[in-house]
This record gives structure tokens, C-alpha cells and sequence, in this order.
């Protein structure tokens, strides 16, 4: 099952770009509420502690029958996370995430980092503008597509991030490592319209910087 999640990041997408009956359930993670609402699309859930939804806006999905998940504001957890794991939880394996980025650098690093949480086994996608961030797993193997002169930057997580071997990209590796903390990944860019990498062990951030948003 495939979710849509509107986080309280900046919004950087044409809204006619993002089609909603593509996706089983569509998420607000609190004050992602006022995305959907610029844009145009209905959530079934909105959830989190509310605290960045006006009262008035979160009575208005109520009234249009929006499922109300509201959680303490002392808590744990971002906004994000909890939403996350919701999509999850229902049985999402695909989740493309919307407003993650952007606006506190605080928050858009957890966000980041919120694609190796240890509990969250699906494939998470955040969306902003013309950037696409995922993450790849061990012993995992992704397929980008794109175009020519996309800029594709690989950050390792983990200090042991080896085992990458790159198809389609310029500046190809073959069982290559990456050393957390350093830049070497970084602006690599796609030979064609599609590029592979596949990682034998750690955790890789893939960054996608499209040429064009469409």
C-alpha cells in the first residue's frame, strides 16, 4: 500500500503534480493539515498534537469527515515520526513525504534521519521541490529515475558504509566505500535517465537534485 504524508516543512511542489488517488491513505501530520488545504487534497487522517493546526482548521476536517488523531504535546516524537509509523502501522510499504524539508535545520535533519529508524521497514520518500531523499539499505539495491546531469549524492550513515557499486552514474563505484563524515559522495550526476546503486553493508542517504521538477 502506497501513503502520501504532508509534514509542517516547507512546501515546495506544484499541487496539480501530486495526484492523491494514487495513493491508499493520505496523511496530515499536524500542521501538514494546511498543506492539503493549499493544495487541494483531503486527508483521512490528521494526526499529531495539533499544536500548529488552528482549531478552527482541525473542527473543518472534522466536519468532512477526517479521521482526528490527537497526541499529547509533551511526547517523544515529532509530529512526523508519529505519522510515520500510523502509515506503517496500516500497512503501508511505500510513503512519500511531503513538507519534511526546509524552513528549521533541526527538524530537517531528524526528518532525514528519520529514514533509518530502526522500526520503519518501508520505503520512505521526501519530496522537496526538485530533491528526492531515500535511503538505502543493506544489502539493498535502488534504481533512480530521472535525466541526464541529475545531481545524485550519496552521504553514508554509518562509519562502515562499503560494498556500493554505482551503474549510470559519472563517477562510477564498483564495491566502493564511503567514510561517514566526509564529502566524497557528494555531486555525482546521472549518465541517462535511470541509475542503480546497490550497498552490500551500512546505511546510504541518497539525494536526488532533479534538473527539472516534473
Amino acid at each position: 500500500m502506497r501513503a502520501l504524508v504532508f509534514a509542517n516543512g516547507r512546501f515546495q511542489a506544484d499541487p496539480e503534480s501530486i495526484c492523491a488517488s494514487d495513493f491508499e491513505l493520505v496523511i496530515a501530520a499536524d500542521g501538514g493539515s494546511t498543506h492539503c488545504q493549499e493544495a487541494g487534497i483531503h486527508p483521512q487522517v490528521l494526526i499529531g498534537d495539533l499544536d500548529s493546526t488552528s482549531a478552527k482548521l482541525v473542527e473543518e476536517w472534522r466536519d468532512r469527515g477526517v479521521n482526528i488523531i490527537r497526541h499529547p504535546q509533551r511526547k517523544d516524537k515529532t509530529d512526523l515520526e508519529i505519522a510515520l509509523e500510523y502509515a506503517q502501522e496500516e500497512g503501508a510499504d511505500e510513503i512519500h513525504v511531503y513538507g519534511a524539508l526546509g524552513e528549521r535545520l533541526d527538524m530537517t535533519l531528524g526528518n532525514i534521519l528519520l529514514l533509518a529508524h530502526p522500526d520503519l521497514s518501508c520505503q520512505i520518500k521526501l519530496i522537496c521541490g526538485n530533491e528526492i531523499v531515500t535511503l538505502l539499505r543493506e544489502g539493498g539495491k535502488m534504481t533512480l529515475e530521472g535525466q541526464r546531469e541529475d545531481t545524485v549524492s550519496l552521504l553514508p550513515l554509518l562509519p562502515e558504509t562499503t560494498g556500493i557499486t554505482t551503474q549510470g552514474l559519472e563517477y562510477p563505484l564498483q564495491e566502493g566505500k564511503l567514510v561517514y563524515g566526509t564529502s566524497r559522495g557528494i555531486s555525482n550526476l546521472m549518465k541517462d535517465n535511470q541509475a542503480q546503486i546497490t550497498l552490500q553493508e551500512g546505511l546510504l542517504c541518497v539525494i536526488q537534485t532533479r534538473i527539472s521538477d516534473k
